[in-house]
């Protein structure tokens, strides 16, 4: 659980709310385009890989912001958790 490979995957699983429902976005927005475009199986194989890469990108910017948001409550004493809504 430590690879460097799978760290993508437990970040998706530590964000497994946000990313779901960023999923449910992309299948609609991935649906759409191959409606549209009469792609074959190259552009439902990119639009996937797409979409993943897109969910692993969000799931590290998130992890970023509550770390960064945990560290500058800690600077200031006020102890509060990005996951708490209203600062504490």
């Amino acid at each position: 659980m430590k690879s460097p490979w799978l760290k993508p995957l437990i970040l998706c699983g530590q964000h497994s709310l946000e990313i779901f429902c960023l999923g449910v976005f992309l299948a609609f927005a991935g649906h759409f385009i191959l409606a549209e475009v009469a792609g074959g199986a190259a552009l439902h194989a990119l639009i996937s890989l797409g979409g993943i890469l897109i969910m692993c990108g969000m799931a590290w910017i998130i992890s970023w912001y509550k770390h960064v948001a945990d560290k500058s409550a800690s600077r200031k004493g006020i102890g509060a958790n990005a996951d708490m809504a209203g600062g504490g």
